[in-house]
């Protein structure tokens, strides 16, 4: 999926209901969470489905989701790895720190991904992951360094 067609399904779509609803399915129960999960490995799959449910996952707070998102983490389709990372720092699994550690880590530029998984990375870990990113503000680039800035900033916020 393109930025462009991306923007498209969100503009045409009510996508807050469209997640609502994702959501109380996966509520039905373990066949459903067990579904949900099977969905996100299926590379074959609808990727449009596949994020959101990815991002239901991370909504709901359930941690059996957490080897499958991580699964995620090097997609090609950039809305898989966002909903992968989004949803990890939901669950703050401690299974998945390593990985969103190096992802506020890494100095390639990946659209939004970095921001939120730094700030998920200080929101989710508590001091481990504030540690984390006060260590990436001596980091070379200047980019890990700004993301550290702005979710160590980020943290203040209520």
């Amino acid at each position: 999926m393109t930025n462009e067609s991306f923007l498209a399904v969100t503009g045409t779509s009510n996508l807050n209901e469209q997640l609502r609803a994702d959501s109380e399915l996966l509520q039905r129960g373990d066949a459903a969470i067990s579904e949900a999960i099977a969905l996100l490995a299926d590379d074959a799959g609808d990727l449009e489905r596949r994020w959101r449910t990815a991002i239901c996952l991370g909504k709901i707070g359930d941690q059996r989701a957490t080897e499958a998102l991580l699964g995620q983490v090097q997609h090609a389709a950039w809305e898989m790895r966002h909903s992968a990372f989004w949803s990890l720092c939901q669950l703050a699994d401690d299974r998945a720190m390593e990985a969103i550690r190096a992802k506020c880590t890494s100095s390639a530029l990946d659209e939004q991904i970095n921001y939120v998984s730094a700030i998920g990375l200080g929101r989710a870990f508590g001091s481990a992951g504030e540690q984390a990113l006060r260590n990436n503000l001596n980091h070379p680039d200047a980019k890990v360094r700004a993301w550290a800035r702005a979710a160590l900033a980020n943290l203040d916020y209520p």
